[in-house]
């Protein structure tokens, strides 16, 4: 595996605060030189390894009739200095496949995953591939938006979208399968968790080559966190602009598949 180790720059400096300032900067001067220089997957890290970064990624997947992996294809917040080892690391991965007329047969499925740098003993970086959830590809170019009363209430809870992705890629059957509101009246966030839905972008799974269909699962989080009333009532009165879901985290949360052709049964752990 490759290794980057940083070594702290300055030796000879003395005193505490000294050391201390130059063990920070030799961390970041590590995190530099591993984004620069590359690293070699982690396929089990130890119970030491700290995260030092992670990055959210879709990864599109051809699986063989075998259940290996024939392509792989990344999108999302990756460095290109981290795709190569992406790959690798994903590579290691095994799916069922699909089985049509007694036979297995090949399919294109998109995983949902979490690429990490971590920390190890010693100094030394390496990636770890984290697999979310696997089934059709999704994108959401509009973000849900906080209903306005309920944000003046400080109304806040979950939603859970239902929706069927067709080989043609449209979404149908859109209805909420369950929600979990602090609210007499939740369908304000449903409308909102709604609006996405029927503006995603879908990518169906493909099982011998032809696009299938496939039932998916949809989270949304409304959440307040600590947000003032104040505040509230002033986004709440802003009628110039329509309030987004407050807090750094996204609202929408893993797709699940709920009925993949196609499933992981030898992976990373986590």
């Amino acid at each position: 595996m490759t290794r980057v180790t940083a070594a702290a720059p300055g030796a000879g400096a003395k005193g505490t605060g000294q050391r201390t300032g130059q063990a920070g900067m030799a961390s970041a001067w590590a995190l530099c030189a591993l984004l620069a220089a590359g690293v070699a997957p982690v396929r089990a890290a130890t119970a030491e390894a700290q995260v030092a970064r992670e990055y959210r990624a879709q990864a599109a997947l051809d699986i063989g009739a075998d259940g290996s992996i024939t392509a792989i294809g990344l999108s999302g917040e990756v460095p290109a200095t981290l795709v190569a080892p992406a790959r690798e690391a994903i590579a290691h991965w095994h799916f069922k496949p699909p089985v049509r007329g007694g036979r297995a047969v090949t399919a294109r499925t998109y995983v949902r995953l979490a690429l990490q740098v971590v920390r190890q003993t010693g100094g030394n970086y390496g990636l770890r591939a984290v697999y979310r959830s696997n089934g059709p590809g999704l994108a959401f170019p509009v973000l849900p938006e906080y209903p306005r009363n309920e944000l003046r209430q400080r109304g806040q809870g979950s939603v859970v979208m239902e929706a069927i992705v067709h080989p043609d890629g449209t979404l149908t059957d859109i209805h909420a399968a369950s929600h979990r509101i602090n609210h007499p009246n939740p369908g304000a966030f449903i409308q909102s968790a709604e609006a996405v839905m029927r503006h995603a972008v879908a990518q169906p799974e493909q099982v011998d080559g032809l696009p299938v269909a496939t039932r998916i699962q949809v989270p949304f989080v409304y959440a307040l966190n600590s947000i003032s009333r104040s505040e509230a009532l002033s986004r709440q009165a802003n009628r110039d602009a329509a309030p987004k879901a407050p807090g750094d985290v996204s609202p929408i949360g893993e797709t699940v598949a709920l009925d993949s052709p196609v499933q992981l049964i030898a992976g990373p752990p986590g």
